[in-house]
């Protein structure tokens, strides 16, 4: 059931777990403790829809780059994200299983033990959308071509329904199983005398506190806000996590940006590679992959790069990205007063508009009819142990104290712009598909043009797996060291970020913590 979080009883939330996030997440999560007849109780910060000040609860102080994302990227209201992605499903390259930067370790566990759950991931976002589809009869022919350029073709699935599909949020409505209460600002985690996480204190939108019970307690609630929660004092004392190195650390950022001008010269060739593709209602954008060197010295660690073209004349993608904004407009709920619909078209757009300017002037939309095209490159960014997450000193309206963010940008990820523009005018060259002009700052000074490169709003980092307390925040079953029943689900928990879009990712993991919370509970 949904509900206002002045309605929910003490034993609502007590039946089960306490799911901290109503994003894609933390409702993955539930649904898959649901499929495992488990009950979850979901808090979510905001109301049905987004409030009018959200950019100034969602402040964070940045003490290095500016995060723009921590407020065109996030949002408080039931379902979270879902509301403002897109729905580009993508799983870890096979190759992305190492460290980066200054991260002590890469991922502690297989990554096939993700990648298995591609399926159910998609399934609890609603709908079955194969990830393993290798579109078009020439799709082998052309990953062959880059591969002789140390080049990758990979490809990434669109959702058909960005906002989840209407059955699904009937689903949580009449479910026996899951509440979702909303207006339950979260802001501590209650503690026993034996280092137990047993609930939680939330704030109501009139101002009061209530503790709830439950167990376990899961953060589900995006990166930034995770870690957020995590250092927030104790009424009990001083948490038990408080002491890990690694609390906060190794905040990190997909970088966005374009790299050089493209001039076809074999059209068929730059279209094998690059066309997105309808297969049997979903759609798959393709992308050249590699791991890119962050640096001269042979043992710098490589960082994923992925480049996607903006092609002249590609209207169906343009009328593809725009129908998705505009979907960002509607309504989830048609419930409520005339009044109620408006705010919630106002409330939208205020949040959408922003995306809608990045998408124009990355060419994601408007893409001009003829001439050169783009190259576009997403960028991990190295783990590095002073870009981090923070208490700040000043208070959100609520009296609770901002996130500050010292994101930091650096030589690295110049050099690995660098590194992979050239790749691929090598493997244009060669091939005779193309000219490429790469960008004259990019070749005069890398590190200033990853300094201007945009955010990809893919946050990650402050609460990374690791096979040890010494090396990270969770262990490998996503549980918090140095307490128990506390357990983190999201980007913030990933060892470094990868080329994809985080949350089917994250949501693969949550599938497998409800696995490891069934056999618990057996």
């Amino acid at each position: 059931m949904i509900l206002p979080a002045s309605e929910l009883s003490a034993e609502q939330a007590s039946r089960g777990a306490i799911i901290v996030g109503s994003g894609p997440v933390g409702i993955a999560l539930a649904r898959a403790l649901a499929a495992r007849d488990m009950a979850s109780c979901v808090l979510e910060a905001g109301s049905m829809l987004p409030a009018a000040d959200l950019a100034d609860d969602l402040a964070t102080d940045d003490t290095a780059f500016a995060l723009r994302g921590a407020i065109d990227g996030r949002t408080r209201q039931i379902g979270g994200g879902v509301n403002l992605w897109g729905g580009q499903l993508a799983l870890p390259h096979a190759s992305e299983t190492g460290p980066t930067g200054e991260a002590p370790a890469g991922w502690p566990i297989d990554l096939a033990e993700i990648t298995a759950r591609a399926g159910a991931a998609t399934a609890l976002l609603g709908q079955a959308i194969p990830l393993d589809v290798a579109p078009g009869s020439t799709f082998g022919t052309a990953r062959a071509s880059l591969a002789r350029s140390g080049l990758d073709l990979v490809t990434t699935a669109w959702l058909r329904t960005p906002k989840l599909p209407k059955a699904l949020w009937t689903g949580l409505e009449t479910s026996a199983l899951i509440t979702l209460a909303h207006g339950a600002f979260v802001d501590g985690i209650d503690v026993d005398a034996t280092g137990t996480a047993t609930g939680v204190c939330l704030r109501l939108a009139d101002g009061s506190v209530v503790r709830l019970a439950g167990s376990p307690v899961i953060l589900a609630g995006g990166t930034i806000e995770i870690v957020r929660l995590l250092q927030q004092p104790l009424a009990q004392g001083r948490a038990p996590w408080a002491g890990l190195d690694w609390l906060g650390r190794g905040f990190t950022e997909h970088l966005e940006a374009a790299v050089a001008t493209v001039t076809a010269r074999d059209k068929r060739l730059i279209l094998d590679v690059f066309d997105p593709a309808v297969v049997s209602g979903t759609r798959y954008s393709c992308k050249t992959f590699m791991q890119a060197p962050s640096g001269d010295d042979p043992g710098a660690r490589p960082l994923s790069a992925v480049g996607m073209l903006t092609l002249p004349g590609q209207i169906r993608n343009s009328i593809a990205e725009l129908r998705m904004l505009i979907a960002g407009l509607k309504p989830r709920s048609s419930k409520g007063s005339l009044g109620d619909f408006a705010r919630a078209i106002g409330g939208a757009a205020h949040e959408t508009l922003p995306l809608a300017w990045r998408y124009l002037r990355h060419k994601r939309l408007a893409t001009t009819l003829r001439g050169a095209s783009t190259l576009r490159v997403s960028l991990e960014q190295p783990v590095r142990r002073d870009s981090r997450i923070t208490l700040s000193d000043s208070l959100d309206h609520r009296g609770v104290p901002r996130a500050r963010i010292n994101w930091i940008k650096g030589d690295e990820e110049g050099h690995a712009f660098l590194a992979k523009a050239r790749q691929f005018a090598q493997w244009a060259q060669a091939s005779g598909a193309a000219t490429v002009a790469i960008d004259p700052l990019l070749l005069s000074d890398p590190t200033a043009f990853a300094a201007a490169a945009d955010d990809g709003l893919h946050h990650a980092g402050g609460a990374r797996m690791a096979s040890n307390a010494r090396d990270g925040v969770v262990d490998t079953d996503l549980a918090v060291f140095g307490t128990r029943n506390l357990y983190c689900c999201g980007a913030a928990t990933f060892p470094r970020l990868g080329y994809a879009n985080p949350t089917l990712t994250a949501v693969a993991l949550a599938d497998r913590l409800a696995d490891h919370l069934a056999g618990q509970k057996r």
